[in-house]
């Protein structure tokens, strides 16, 4: 947990670590930024840096890259190996190493910035603001991700899961950090079979609208649909992937006990020896036909579904299938007798519901 630094006057402070072992550089920066309106705590050091994070906490650190002991480089790895740390972001300065290769490792190693000396005092300021702005929009980002009630989850190439809020924690019925380095197919039951979804997680390619079922913590049957993105460090290469899964359970039974009730309907509709239509209120097309329309009508089902309701009745007849109630309400209307003209152009009378 982060501390809140406070002014005199009430305002929130944020606070920055300065860390050099150069005494001028040190009271330089240190007289900037409290002018600029921070809090600042030093360190002379990359080790007593580290230990001065893990107790002050601040919101920003800005560190030279040449110290003695544990340098920028190392500190940077420490500070993101830290579980509560990893997260501050830091700014390296350097009056050394300016090559490129020193600023690409400086960034690889979890860098946010890097500053070359001599600077002026804007593009410290500027950049330390930056970082200030960026860091709390990440923060409030993850306190979206915590609170969501969707499961959001990020993964490495191989598969290997490298977060997960606490919805997806929940849903498993385990720690979050528990679940960290498992793979994601394995975490969530994803059978080796199922070739899509295992696929996807291999491929890292974005992905939408991915279904699967799965068991919670008390081992009920639950549905999910996953959307997927790839994630990308500085340089734009792509490191992992990021994930949404919405439990869709009550809709998938809503659609499943739908196309259950379809197709029951459509099994009776073809398996009634009554002749049987379906078509459009307003033009009169055929939209489907039965097996026994087909063979009561003597047309083929093509060639039903190029015709509409007018193509059958007799000339002599009144426009079939258009009767209405008197009322205008929609129910079963039981009418007889009509004239139907089949392929043959013979005459059969039919009732018509």
């Amino acid at each position: 947990m982060r501390r809140v630094h406070y002014s005199n006057n009430g305002d929130r402070e944020d606070t920055v670590l300065i860390v050099n072992d150069i005494p001028e550089q040190l009271g330089l920066m240190d007289s900037l930024l409290r002018k600029a309106g921070y809090e600042v705590i030093t360190a002379s050091d990359g080790q007593e840096a580290f230990d001065i994070a893990k107790d002050k906490l601040p919101d920003v650190v800005v560190s030279d890259v040449s110290l003695p002991r544990v340098n920028g480089i190392e500190f940077c790895r420490l500070m993101r190996q830290d579980s509560v740390l990893r997260s501050t972001p830091i700014l390296l300065v350097s009056a050394h190493r300016r090559d490129p290769e020193s600023v690409i490792e400086g960034l690889e190693s979890g860098a946010d910035d890097y500053l070359e000396l001599p600077f002026d005092s804007t593009r410290l300021i500027v950049k330390v603001s930056r970082l200030l702005e960026r860091s709390k929009l990440e923060a409030n980002y993850r306190d979206l991700v915590e609170q969501a009630s969707d499961i959001i989850f990020t993964q490495d190439p191989e598969g290997a899961l490298t977060g997960i809020n606490a919805a997806g924690a929940h849903f498993l019925g385990v720690e979050p950090e528990e679940l960290l380095g498992m793979r994601f197919t394995d975490a969530f039951k994803i059978k080796p079979q199922d070739s899509v979804l295992t696929e996807t997680f291999k491929q890292l390619e974005p992905r939408d609208n991915l279904q699967f079922r799965t068991e919670d913590a008390n081992g009920r049957q639950r549905w999910l649909e996953i959307v997927t993105s790839p994630t990308r460090d500085r340089q734009g290469d792509t490191i992992g992937l990021r994930g949404v899964a919405r439990d869709i359970t009550v809709l998938k039974q809503i659609e499943l006990a739908l196309r259950d009730s379809d197709e029951r309907y459509w099994l009776l509709f073809e398996s009634t020896p009554q002749p049987m239509f379906v078509y459009d209120e307003e033009t009169l097309t055929f939209l489907a036909v039965n097996e026994a329309a087909i063979r009561s009508y003597g047309y083929d089902r093509e060639e039903f579904l190029s015709m509409t309701v007018e193509d059958i009745r007799s000339i002599e007849e009144t426009p079939a299938l258009m009767i209405k109630t008197t009322t205008g309400i929609d129910e079963p209307l039981i009418s007889s007798p009509w004239r139907h003209r089949r392929k043959d152009n013979s005459i059969i009378y039919v009732e018509i519901s």
